[in-house]
């Protein structure tokens, strides 16, 4: 098929769809019309491609604050795309295989440089913070009762909009990076990226955010929220 008849179907965003085009697919698209000269497809293939992987990106900047989100969500696209229409070398090439797992790579190669720029900017708040809350009762992890894994992938977008919404910034950053992104609280290993390093605050800060997150998420079902 020429672009022509290719292009109706890179709108669509649906990956069950039948006319889905799997961003693999376009990436090798984008590299080939690098190959050939072809600029008007490079520029409507790779409009094609972030319409697809933005909300994905949306995804993982959610975790920073509002201000910083639009400038790391554009630096990840660029890194992105550097990549893919980089020629000379292979770089490339497993974005062609399997482009999920190596988008969540490099934008997580983007995202360390722009938690470590928040952290710095947290410092004295964090450990105001850290000052009130660690005089509060810890809760029991017993409590819990919700993860998004419970959540069917449809539901997902509900969860984002809704239930998330009846957290506060530190919950919601702690939650996302605990039970989506499966980030430790905390860790010896000061190379290992845990939710306590990238806040500031002890681990047990951490716990008492995400038991809060869990209470204001079941009250959230209570009240009509999605059931798994």
């Amino acid at each position: 098929m020429d672009l022509e008849e290719l292009e109706p179907r890179l709108s669509e965003r649906d990956y069950r769809a039948v006319d889905f085009i799997k961003p693999e697919v376009i990436v090798y698209l984008i590299r080939r019309a690098l190959k050939m000269g072809d600029d008007d497809a490079v520029n409507r293939l790779s409009t094609a491609l972030i319409g697809q992987i933005t909300r994905t990106i949306e995804g993982k900047v959610r975790v920073l604050s509002p201000h910083l989100r639009e400038d790391s969500h554009s630096e990840i696209i660029v890194h992105i795309f550097e990549a893919v229409i980089n020629l000379a070398t292979d770089t490339g090439d497993y974005a062609q295989v399997s482009f999920g797992d190596w988008l969540d790579k490099r934008a997580a190669d983007i995202m360390r440089k722009w938690w470590k720029f928040e952290k710095e900017g947290q410092v004295t708040d964090s450990l105001t913070r850290e000052e009130h809350d660690d005089t509060s009762e810890e809760n029991d992890p017993a409590d819990r009762d919700f993860r998004p894994g419970e959540l069917a992938r449809e539901e997902y977008p509900v969860l984002i909009d809704a239930a998330l919404s009846a957290l506060d910034e530190n919950e919601r950053g702690a939650f996302l990076l605990r039970h989506l992104w499966e980030w430790e609280i905390e860790n010896a290993d000061p190379t290992v990226p845990t939710i306590s390093r990238r806040f500031g605050v002890t681990a047990k800060t951490i716990r008492n955010w995400l038991n809060s997150a869990d209470k204001k998420i079941k009250t959230w079902r209570t009240k009509g929220g999605p059931k798994p």
